[in-house]
């Protein structure tokens, strides 16, 4: 599969910088890539690509006696006979930063780049409070990345109070963004938007020609907006345990 200028492909350069980090683990062949790895959230445990008998098969074995999700390209059939369940669409979004403007955003918002351990205590605190995750679950999984991968962590403040989050990687091909998210009581003020625009700021600073993303429902007029616009459309497939027909 193709993963120039895709999420995925993205993805893959930082799970590639994670290959010699206890704990983490990559199955990749021509047709399916899966992460195995700490922390148990929504995040982890994650197979891409397209679902045949074989690449099932691998991915099954891979993940032997742990949850995971299948993130598959349109509406493959033959999953949920195989013990998966449809879940959530995701949009993947594309913005080309040659042409996006420099965003202009209240004074009451402050964007700074992460890059002390108490910074990324208080955003680690932050993107927990807004998604719901276990602390150490998260950062199991997020220190290594930011830690060992090189991903930068972006922290929004509203009145000096911290609010919202981001992560970008910056890759061969593109920019990744990750980690969008915003405390419920700070949300339709701008920050969103406010800590995005510094993050592709210094994407495009650093020599990235475009951005991209997986979009929630919520996030995806927000990147609209902004001019991100949608190149794929995902379904999430969660692995709930029946075995195939046949077995």
């Amino acid at each position: 599969m193709s993963l120039a200028r895709t999420q995925q492909g993205n993805f893959l350069e930082v799970l590639q910088r994670m290959s010699t980090v206890p704990g983490w683990e990559i199955l990749q062949s021509d047709r399916v890539m899966a992460l195995k790895a700490p922390g148990e959230i929504p995040f982890v445990n994650m197979a891409w690509g397209i679902p045949s008998v074989e690449s099932i098969k691998a991915v099954r074995q891979f993940y032997t006696g742990r949850p995971y999700c299948w993130l598959a390209e349109g509406h493959p059939s033959g999953l949920e006979d195989y013990g998966f369940l449809a879940a959530t669409e995701f949009p993947e979004m594309l913005l080309s930063l040659d042409t996006y403007p420099s965003l202009t955003y209240s004074s009451k918002i402050t964007v700074e780049e992460v890059s002390s351990d108490s910074q990324l205590q208080v955003w680690s605190a932050t993107a927990v409070d807004s998604f719901g995750f276990d602390i150490t679950c998260f950062r199991d999984f997020f220190y290594p990345i930011i830690r060992v991968a090189g991903c930068q962590p972006f922290l929004a403040c509203y009145e000096g109070v911290p609010a919202a989050t981001a992560l970008i990687y910056n890759g061969q091909f593109e920019v990744g963004v990750y980690t969008m998210s915003t405390r419920v009581e700070f949300r339709r003020k701008g920050l969103a938007s406010a800590v995005l625009a510094a993050a592709l700021e210094v994407a495009k600073a650093n020599g990235a020609r475009c951005a991209v993303l997986y979009a929630t429902e919520m996030g995806e007029p927000l990147y609209d907006r902004l001019g991100f616009a949608v190149t794929n459309l995902f379904n999430e497939f969660s692995f709930v345990g029946s075995k195939p027909r046949g077995n």
